[in-house]
Order: structure tokens, then C-alpha cells, then sequence
């Protein structure tokens, strides 16, 4: 099929659809059979937050022919897919000025661009259009048969839910953990009373010494934001949060739990798979400047 460029319409969509819903689910299975993927779009769409995800449709007359999807604000990730029959047709192109629009008028001067490291089309494109690679990221899932349920205890750890109340203190063990201020207390609360997500807060004793996120999204399960503060590392404390919280997911039937870690972090992968996570999928991630006024990245009109 192809697509003339007056015929391309580009469309950001703020609250999609059941059927668009369905239009989006179709375009993915072609996309990800034409190369063998699992390109990084969760289905149905998770509910908004301030991590929440945008999507930017491209239309050839009332067909679905591409689709651009932004998630977060601060550091926004980009991530896209063109219908494997109309493509080299500049949609991609279009969407990701499109994108660069959205990103810009959110104050950001770059955006990482994220693509599944066995895609060779993918790569092509955001190489092409001046990414730089900065890092990857394996998948892991949970493998429910691969270590058994029941672990001995460390006395006096615990791990308990936490409620707004205690959303300085999530965002003060993520701070120390990661070394960044991704997340700010009034951020954490909103997710929280707008059940955005849930977080958790380990103890030994009454001293906290790690939290961590979850992240509901149709049958899976994201575990995200997990860390342990530096100077309580090296006792066994990740293992006992990480079982545990994967006992609790597990107790509430959960369906596929997920984790996602950088493929350099061997202390953290080694963790990972001694509690029962498998690499299924690998990701490269790339940024791309918003500044300067290359072709690729010039305005484009977005129909809000």
C-alpha cells in the first residue's frame, strides 16, 4: 500500500477508543510478526499519570497506518511501529516530528528513542534519523516453576504497602537508591490515591532500607523503581524484597510478572535470576536531540 504524503493524517489521541483500541492491537500483531518483535506498547493502554503514555496516530484516509507512543515527561520515551506494508512512505518520519513537537512544547530538549534490539528496520530508522545509543535493556519475566515458594525468612524484614502518607519516604529511598530525583513525593502520591500504581517499603526492624513499584497493566505486571539504599546492600535485603513482593503478586493471581534492568548491571541481573526472572526481550535505547533545526526534527502540526 502506498501512502501519499497529502493523504497522511497525524493525530494525537488523548483518549483512544475501544475500536482504536482494536486498530491498535491489529497493527501491533502485524508488526511484530513481520520481524519476530515485541515492541514495547502495553495493551489495553494503562490509565494516565504523570508517567502516563500518549499516543500519536498516523491515518492513510480512515486506515491505521502508524503509531507513535511517548511516555513520561521529564525524560520522555519515544517508541514506534509503521504498518510493515506501507512503509518507506516517510509515516515514521512524520511521526516522530510529531512526537518531537509534543516533547518540545513539554520543555524537553531531547527524547530517548527506545527500539527492540532485533529489530533491524527499527534500528535503521533511529540511527538514520541521529540517535545515539546510550544503553540496553534486557526484559525479564518471572518464572513461576523455576524456584520454590517458599524461602527462608530474614528475622525482622518486612515488606508493607505504603500509602500517601509515606510518599516522602518513597521518594527519599528511590533518591538514594538510584541517585536521582525521578520521583517526587507529590508525583508518588498522585499515582497512589489515583491507583495509578502501588509501591512498597522494605524494613529490617523498623529502619527502611529499599521500595519498590508496581505497575498493573492489562494481565502483567511491571515491577519497576526497585532498589535498596546504598549502605544497606550486600546483607541479602533485595532478595528477601524481591521474593516477597513476588509472593504477594502471586497470592493476589496476578498473571505475568515483569522486571526490566539495564544489561550492564550484573549485580542486578545475577539477583534477578537467583529469584526466578528470565531474559525474554532486549531493548536499545537512544537519544535524540530536540535541539537545532535538522529536517527530521522541524515542527510539525499535530491535530489535537
Amino acid at each position: 500500500m502506498v501512502v501519499k504524503s497529502d493523504d497522511l493524517r497525524i493525530e494525537a489521541l488523548d483518549h483512544p477508543t475501544e475500536g482504536m483500541v482494536s486498530s491498535v492491537e491489529a497493527l501491533l500483531a502485524r508488526c511484530n510478526g513481520a520481524e519476530g518483535l515485541e515492541l514495547p506498547l502495553d495493551l489495553p493502554p494503562p490509565q494516565e499519570g504523570i508517567h502516563g503514555i500518549r499516543w500519536i496516530a498516523a491515518f492513510a484516509g480512515s486506515s491505521l497506518v502508524g503509531l507513535a507512543w511517548i511516555q513520561g515527561s521529564n525524560d520522555p520515551e519515544v517508541c514506534g511501529m509503521v504498518d510493515p506494508g506501507c512503509r518507506r512512505g516517510g509515516i515514521g518520519t512524520a511521526l516522530l516530528r510529531a512526537a518531537a513537537t509534543l516533547c518540545r512544547a513539554d520543555g524537553s530538549s531531547s527524547v530517548t528513542l527506545v527500539c527492540e534490539a532485533g529489530g533491524v528496520s527499527g534500528r535503521a530508522f533511529v540511527e538514520m534519523k541521529g540517535g545515539r545509543y546510550r544503553f540496553s535493556e534486557y526484559r525479564m519475566a518471572f518464572d513461576r516453576t523455576s524456584i520454590a515458594r517458599t524461602e527462608p525468612l530474614t528475622l525482622g524484614f518486612q515488606l508493607d504497602l505504603a500509602g500517601p502518607d509515606d510518599a516522602p519516604l518513597v521518594a527519599s529511598l528511590t533518591d538514594e537508591a538510584f541517585g536521582d530525583h525521578t520521583w517526587s513525593p507529590s508525583g508518588i502520591e498522585y499515582e497512589m490515591k489515583n491507583l495509578v500504581s502501588r509501591f512498597f517499603i522494605a524494613r529490617h526492624g523498623h529502619v527502611p532500607v529499599g521500595s519498590s513499584r508496581c505497575v498493573a497493566i492489562g494481565s502483567q505486571v511491571y515491577v519497576t523503581a526497585f532498589g535498596i539504599a546504598p549502605r544497606y546492600r550486600g546483607k541479602g535485603y533485595g532478595r528477601q524484597m524481591l521474593l516477597r513482593l513476588v509472593g504477594v503478586l502471586m497470592e493476589e493471581g496476578q498473571g505475568q510478572i515483569l522486571i526490566e534492568v539495564d544489561t550492564e548491571n550484573r549485580a542486578a541481573l545475577s539477583l534477578y535470576r537467583q529469584c526466578g526472572f528470565k531474559e525474554t526481550r532486549a531493548y536499545r535505547f537512544y537519544e535524540l536531540s530536540l535541539l537545532g533545526s535538522r529536517d527530521h526534527l522541524s515542527g510539525e502540526r499535530v491535530r489535537q
